[in-house]
């Protein structure tokens, strides 16, 4: 991808663009140009960090905009744009799909479930890096049961 910095990774404002475009090209709304850019810095962020630890298998950067945000966009079709409760990821992982429609509800608190230590750091720092402290909590975990489910989850990804 053009436009990488040095070492650095790609463009969050290049991705940003990608971003906006793709979202068209698959028929959803493009989202708007704060939440563009915040999607852009997570993508950023995610191939920042996968140079030093594995969080996805997808290394071409407008791959990742297609696969990681595109796709992740497709489920706010389902949840209404002034959606209020809690969204429960599981496997969270490099934090898509459940960031990406946490920044685009913001409504919504968020509880990410990931068993990995290393993914359970990128995913703190992600959260602090979008101002999703407030909101969003990661727990060290793996839920081995639906029935331990915090009671307020009312998305599940």
């Amino acid at each position: 991808m053009s436009g990488a910095r040095g070492g650095g990774g790609p463009e969050p404002e290049r991705l940003a663009a990608r971003i906006r475009d793709e979202a068209a090209r698959a028929g959803i709304p493009a989202p708007g140009p704060a939440l563009a850019d915040r999607l852009g810095e997570l993508l950023a962020r995610l191939y920042r960090w996968n140079a030093r630890i594995n969080l996805t298998a997808i290394r071409d950067p407008d791959e990742g905009v297609r696969r990681h945000v595109v796709e992740s966009l497709f489920a706010l079709g389902r949840i209404p744009p002034d959606a209020r409760g809690t969204l429960c990821d599981l496997g969270s992982g490099n934090g898509f799909p459940a960031l990406p429609l946490l920044l685009a509800r913001e409504g919504l608190e968020g509880v990410l479930f990931e068993r990995v230590a290393r993914k359970v750091d990128f995913l703190r720092a992600a959260i602090g890096g979008l101002g999703l402290t407030g909101r969003v909590t990661v727990r060290e975990e793996n839920l081995s049961s639906p029935e331990n489910l915090p009671p307020d989850c009312r998305w599940v990804t």
